[in-house]
């Protein structure tokens, strides 16, 4: 009887040590977590967080994922955060991660660059150049795009605001003194940008493509040259033409509108040159642009079914190897042919000096010859077929004389008005280096 007591003494007594032992096992503290991802994505947020600025963040979510790094930087700074609490505080940093990077998007920068561009724009805006009003409500919807901007916005909310101020920027610069609107008014027009390669295509409407060309084979043989890259009027490229060099662009009617304006860039290499053709739509027989041996800009055009008239700046002189801005406008209503160079008014000329309606028909008969439709010519009269169909009509052309250009154009332009005199002087403005 004593022994079996005994033995339940043991066994009472090893099921006590036992359950103390689960009573203090259970009673003690979890593990102290990892923080090796917490610390790396600390580090990642750091870094975002230093790197951004406003022109790629709206400055509210800056402040906010600052404040929420803080936060999460403080709590890891503690040295019992259990694997749940690490694991409760990167999930935290990578929601306010993914909510900063939200607004850090393409539009925001888009809209961020055009508000500093529509300022810099209103900023040097002058009465000289806008009336007062159209400053001052470009101004206004500056400040009220600025005002949106500061807030939280959604990606759709930032987009039209950009649509918002698009749309402001576009009307105030049609409301600039001497604005032209080439979606209307640019038939052809071209950078000469390339700087490669043996085409050149223009900007306008219809991408004219121009082609690199031989002129007056016969006359120069092996000399005949081809047009060449050099740096252009402003920064970009032009076109430098000698030997007959020139460019050649299938013939369209837009060419050859009822009132015409014609603006280049040209550095002659002599003013002594004569026939300097700078553009010709069927030489004489439709018209031609060109500077004579004087240096004079010079305008023919088919007044009629068999006659033609020229036209010359008088007083107007083209200074040589020095970047010229030259444009001639002819409105066939009012009979008016103007020349200018630099933007100033060289000359004018009115239907009392036989300035006639330009003649917009090409094909016809005369004598023996025939007549059609030519490629659109940039430094020469006429091309090399027309030369051999018709030798009688450039008998008189030497190698002395070739009539094509000689020396540099750039930024030609072909529109379908007659240019005012503000609106070529606000084109030289705008092109001049």
């Amino acid at each position: 009887m004593k022994i079996k007591n005994l033995m339940n003494l043991h066994t009472l007594l090893l099921m006590l040590i036992v359950s103390s032992a689960m009573i203090l096992g259970s009673c003690k503290k979890d593990e102290v977590g990892d923080k090796t991802a917490l610390t790396t994505k600390i580090a990642e947020a750091d870094a975002l967080a230093s790197a951004a600025t406003i022109a790629t963040y709206p400055q509210a979510a800056i402040d906010a994922f600052n404040t929420a790094l803080a936060s999460v930087k403080a709590a890891s700074a503690s040295t019992t955060l259990t694997q749940a609490e690490v694991d409760a505080q990167l999930s935290t940093l990578n929601a306010a991660i993914a909510t900063f990077n939200s607004y850090g998007n393409a539009s925001y920068a888009a809209l961020y660059a055009l508000i500093a561009e529509c300022e810099t724009l209103a900023n040097a805006a002058t009465a000289d150049d806008y009336p007062q009003a159209a400053i001052d409500e470009f101004k206004d919807k500056i400040e009220t795009v600025k005002t949106a901007f500061v807030a939280l916005l959604t990606e759709v909310q930032i987009n039209n605001l950009n649509i918002n101020l698009t749309e402001s920027r576009h009307t105030f610069d049609t409301q600039i003194y001497g604005y032209i609107d080439e979606s209307l008014y640019l038939n052809a027009g071209w950078h000469f940008d390339e700087g490669t390669g043996t085409t050149a295509t223009s900007f306008s409407t219809a991408a004219q493509v121009a082609t690199f060309t031989k002129g007056w084979t016969t006359l120069l043989d092996a000399d005949a040259a081809l047009p060449t890259w050099i740096d252009g009027v402003k920064g970009g490229k032009a076109i430098y033409l000698d030997n007959g060099a020139h460019l050649e662009v299938p013939y369209s009617p837009s060419f050859l509108p009822a009132d015409i304006s014609i603006s280049a860039w040209i550095k002659n290499d002599l003013q002594g040159w004569e026939n300097n053709c700078i553009v010709s739509q069927n030489y004489w027989w439709g018209y031609k642009f060109a500077t004579q041996s004087a240096g004079k800009p010079l305008f023919t055009e088919r007044i009629n079914a068999t006659s033609v008239q020229d036209f010359d700046a008088v007083d107007g002189i083209v200074t040589p190897l020095v970047w010229t801005h030259v444009v001639v406008s002819l409105n066939s209503t009012t009979k008016e042919l103007k020349f200018f160079i630099n933007g100033v008014l060289a000359h004018k000329f009115t239907g009392e000096d036989n300035v006639g309606p330009l003649t917009q028909t090409l094909s016809f008969v005369d004598g023996t010859n025939t007549y059609t439709a030519q490629p659109f010519l940039i430094g020469s009269f006429a091309t090399d077929a027309e030369i051999a169909d018709k030798p009688d009509n450039f008998s008189w052309i030497t190698t002395a004389n070739v009539a094509s250009f000689k020396g540099a154009i750039d930024e030609l332009k072909i529109y379908n008005i007659a240019l005012a005199d503000g609106q070529v002087s606000r084109l030289y403005k705008v092109e001049k280096p």
